[in-house]
């Protein structure tokens, strides 16, 4: 098993108490919000190494919380998870439908399920595109392997526009915590064209005002 970094978890195993670890980075990822622990935690659930019997859907929730925070390798590990859940026949798409209602429940979201193909699109995509994720940005070697085989299987252009629909609302959440409200409403009028109409002017291209705000966050971050 590979450990991913939390300093919880880590505290109990240089004491050598094995037992507390998997609890503390429980704690990393749902408490923290700690993409690295939300994987190893999903993989640990998928995989049954402390447990008597797999959990799918404990697994499902923690992958599902590392691609949300744009974490590639979770975002990858969900697109395979998905994809075996409907290669599993009627069973599993139910088990599959179940899964995303309780995500979508709790968390309180409209947006249409994702499917495997977009999740490993998102995967697979260059560094320097996932700037605006909350998680490390990263390109996931494997899902870029994997990618050859899901474009197969999948309706591409459908899962391209879920992916860009999905990076959409993460830049939007991300604009809305950066900028003021008039700032807002400009970068809205930008990335969502169709919902300003007639109401603001946008005074930049796509391009200029993503940029401006990266650099925004960069300086915050600094």
């Amino acid at each position: 098993m590979v450990y991913a970094k939390c300093p919880l978890a880590e505290a109990y195993l240089k004491t050598n108490r094995k037992d507390k670890v998997f609890e503390q980075y429980e704690v990393c990822a749902e408490v923290l919000n700690d993409a690295e622990s939300q994987l190893h935690v999903g993989l640990t659930y998928l995989d049954g190494t402390d447990f008597e019997q797999q959990s799918l859907r404990s697994a499902f929730k923690f992958f599902r919380m590392g691609a949300e925070n744009g974490y590639a390798p979770a975002q990858r590990e969900l697109a395979k998870l998905i994809d075996a859940l409907e290669d599993m026949g009627q069973v599993g798409k139910e088990a599959l439908v179940d899964f995303e209602e309780q995500w979508r429940g709790k968390n309180n979201s409209d947006r249409e399920p994702l499917s495997a193909l977009a999740w490993m699109i998102l995967a697979a995509e260059k560094a320097e595109n996932k700037w605006f994720y909350n998680a490390p940005a990263i390109t996931d070697a494997q899902a870029v392997n994997l990618l050859k085989k899901f474009k197969s299987k999948g309706n591409v252009e459908q899962a391209e526009k879920q992916a860009i629909a999905f990076k959409q609302e993460k830049l939007m959440q991300l604009a809305q915590k950066l900028l003021s409200d008039s700032a807002y409403r400009d970068f809205e009028s930008i990335i969502y064209p169709e919902r300003q109409k007639g109401k603001v002017h946008a005074r930049m291209t796509k391009a200029q005002a993503i940029e401006n705000l990266k650099q925004y966050k960069m300086s915050i971050q600094k």
